[in-house]
């Protein structure tokens, strides 16, 4: 499977084309307290597919390296950048 999703991963890179619904994501209310009747006890959380979060986080991770291995970051900041938890949309 992975060998799958990789090749489907380097022909959209080649391509500098994602498929529309793989940006698109779902919206979901989620109760935080109170009475289910009101709606301000309600927060919104956005699903999103698998396929895309793995496809975002792809060039965080490619963007990263090349910068560690190009001495782009200082020294300071690598251990910091590299054990950040990993937020797809934070590049």
């Amino acid at each position: 499977m992975l060998v799958h999703i990789a090749t489907l991963f380097k022909l959209l890179i080649a391509k500098a084309n994602i498929p529309r619904f793989w940006k698109e994501a779902r919206l979901t209310a989620i109760h935080k307290k109170g009475p289910l009747t009101q709606p301000g006890n309600y927060r919104m959380i956005a699903i999103s597919g698998t396929l895309y979060t793995l496809y975002a986080i792809l060039p965080r991770s490619m963007i990263l390296d090349w910068c560690i291995q190009h001495y782009k970051i200082p020294d300071t900041r690598v251990f910091i950048q590299a054990e950040a938890p990993c937020n797809p949309y934070s590049f």
